[in-house]
């Protein structure tokens, strides 16, 4: 059964997390990281949200984002 579509409310706080499959680690060095930042700071840009907050783990990924 599908998930339902996400409700995004303008100027509203979202919590995104991503995961790798079963878990997995989705970083395997500081340079993976590095690259992630800027992808995300490039792609944020254009679909308009604001990062208040990006916490990278090795295994998880976690954001607040606000959208506009």
């Amino acid at each position: 059964m599908p998930r339902r579509p996400r409700v995004s409310i303008p100027g509203y706080a979202e919590h995104i997390i991503q995961r790798g499959n079963n878990r997995q680690p989705i970083f395997a060095c500081d340079e993976d990281i590095k690259t992630y930042a800027y992808w995300f700071r490039e792609y944020a840009e254009k679909i308009e949200v604001s990062n208040t907050c990006l916490g990278v783990y090795d295994k998880p990924c976690s954001f607040i984002v606000y959208t506009q």
